[in-house]
C-alpha cells in the first residue's frame, strides 16, 4: 500500500460496513484505526460479558474490513499503555506518520 492519505477513526459504536465514513474512502489510499481502551470500557458500568462481546465485535469488524482490502491499525487492550482513546490515537498518529509531532498545549 502506498502511504495513506487519510486515517479513518472507527469507534466501537460505528461497526457498519456501509457507514458514510467509508463511502468516499479508498482502501488503496486510506487506512482505518481502531482501539480498545480500558477507560472507554469502564466509563459506564457494564457487565464484563458485555464488554467482552463489544471488543469481540470490534475485532470481527476489523477482520472483515481487512478481508475487503482495508489496512486496519487495531490496538488491542493490553497491547498499549494508554488508558484513553485520545492518548493512543496521538501516539499512533505520530508513529504512522500522519502527525510528525504534536504541538504542546498552550
Amino acid at each position: 500500500m502506498a502511504e495513506p492519505r487519510r486515517l479513518l477513526v472507527v469507534l466501537g459504536d460505528q461497526l457498519d460496513a456501509n457507514a458514510p465514513l467509508l463511502h468516499n474512502a479508498d482502501p488503496a489510499r486510506d487506512a482505518i484505526w481502531m482501539c480498545e481502551c480500558a477507560f472507554e470500557a469502564d466509563k459506564v458500568w457494564s457487565h464484563k460479558a458485555r464488554i467482552t462481546l463489544f471488543f469481540a465485535a470490534m475485532r470481527h469488524f476489523a477482520e472483515a474490513l481487512r478481508a475487503r482490502g482495508w489496512t486496519v491499525h487495531y490496538r488491542h487492550i493490553g497491547e498499549h499503555a494508554h488508558n484513553r482513546l485520545g492518548e493512543a490515537l496521538a501516539e499512533d498518529l505520530r508513529a504512522l506518520g500522519f502527525l510528525p509531532h504534536l504541538s504542546p498545549r498552550v
